[in-house]
């Protein structure tokens, strides 16, 4: 959550680790492996609301 987010990457503020937004694919840093990804979308109230892949 306090991650820099620049050109479509997030790197976590803790060990630095730069990860895709797209996809959660680990792009560089010490992190071995890629994050879990959600669909998103914001509701009509600006609300952030988040579902797991293969969800229905």
């Amino acid at each position: 959550s306090e991650g820099e987010v620049a050109d479509g990457c997030v790197t976590c503020p803790w060990h630095g680790s730069v990860f895709r937004l797209s996809d959660g694919w680990n792009v560089g840093g010490p992190a071995t492996a890629p994050q879990p990804t959600f669909d998103t979308r914001t509701d009509g109230a600006g609300n952030l609301q988040a579902r797991l892949p293969g969800a229905g």
